[in-house]
């Protein structure tokens, strides 16, 4: 991902095991806060919380991204996608 760059709004239905390989990403967990993640860290990220990973730092950032889910399980979905499976309020 380059400088600058986000994943932009997601949540992971199935659990993922992340090792940041190069460079620098600051993780935005809504109003849980933030993390940032360098090189050589390791970390679970949220699961079925959304959240956004940004590149903060001034190169590439690559990570290793490994997911423990199956064939029947997304194991990311976007933000747009998250607001279509939510039920509509109903009004009566």
């Amino acid at each position: 991902m380059l400088p600058g760059h986000s994943t932009g709004w997601h949540e992971h239905d199935a659990p993922l095991f992340a090792w940041v390989l190069e460079g620098e990403i600051t993780v935005d967990y809504g109003p849980d806060g933030q993390r940032v993640y360098a090189k050589d860290d390791a970390f679970v990220e949220a699961f079925r919380s959304a959240h956004n990973g940004i590149n903060s730092g001034d190169g590439i950032a690559r990570i290793l991204a490994v997911f423990s889910g199956s064939h029947d399980v997304k194991d990311t979905i976007m933000e747009d996608e998250i607001a279509k499976m939510k039920p509509k309020p109903t009004t009566e």
